[in-house]
């Protein structure tokens, strides 16, 4: 429960309870009470990581649970400003993890982290250990292509040319290009419209070999009458792309047409 009380309201919550979402400006300002929190209460947090610890082996009791899990937002606050003692913490639970849990809550405080050099040699650490492990690899892609650092478009291009993604299966498309989409709000919802492009590019490729996954993936654009003026229009545009592509398939026709004609 104080875990959950320490989440403060996601991004997309947030556009939820607003008309003419404006993201960049939501984004900014949960940042800003997220940081302000987090430096107000640097040594509460801290004090709280460390009552979490395990001092035996990994179990998975509900009690046992609570604690990784507020350990790992706590640590997560903490890496988000870029605290050193956090940060020494987080290098400890990422070398010493015994359980998937704890090594990824570090990977995904570093990934969020402004601490670049910890953030590449975890990410390349992790990948080398658990790069046979398929689903393991997914989490992989999905962290880096959610997070507002590592979800830069060209990342996310980077990632797709990654030997580890595989365009005929469909948890490695949704754990880079849903992800970006529909966890990554600040960079999709770039004013100038190229995660827009993005989404509509990718959708028009997949379209030809997984009609199916293609309609799935577009559903972030159809909700465009939720955003400001400068956005929304930039979506139908987008929307309008891939009405127009030639072939398109049932499946992504009947999205797209409704979501326009709507």
């Amino acid at each position: 429960l104080v875990a959950k009380m320490l989440q403060l309201p996601s991004e997309a919550y947030l556009i939820e309870l607003t008309e003419n979402a404006d993201v960049p400006a939501i984004h900014r300002a949960r940042d800003s009470v997220l940081r302000h929190l987090a430096g107000a209460l640097k040594g509460e947090l801290i004090d709280c990581y460390q009552r979490q610890q395990d001092s035996g082996p990994y179990e998975v009791t509900p009690e046992a649970i609570a604690r990784r899990s507020l350990r790992n937002t706590a640590l997560a606050w903490l890496l988000m400003i870029n605290d050193e003692e956090g940060r020494a913490l987080g290098l400890s639970q990422y070398r010493d993890a015994d359980n998937m849990t704890d090594r990824m809550g570090a990977l995904k405080a570093f990934v969020n982290s402004g601490y670049d050099e910890d953030r590449a040699t975890t990410l390349n650490d992790f990948y080398q250990t658990f790069q046979h492990d398929p689903q393991v690899v997914e989490q992989w892609f999905s962290v880096q292509a959610a997070s507002r650092r590592t979800g830069q478009l060209s990342h996310i291009h980077a990632l797709l040319e990654h030997p580890a993604f595989d365009w005929k299966n469909p948890n490695k498309i949704r754990a880079v290009i849903g992800a970006f989409a529909g966890q990554n709000l600040v960079n999709f919802h770039n004013p100038d419209g190229s995660g827009y492009q993005f989404l509509a590019d990718q959708v028009c490729k997949l379209d030809n070999s997984n009609p199916q996954i293609a309609a799935r993936l577009v559903g972030p654009l159809t909700r465009w009458r939720k955003f400001a003026s400068e956005y929304s229009q930039q979506m139908q545009a987008a929307l309008m792309q891939i009405r127009d592509k030639e072939n398109l398939s049932r499946d992504l026709y009947e999205v797209v047409h409704k979501s326009l004609a709507d």
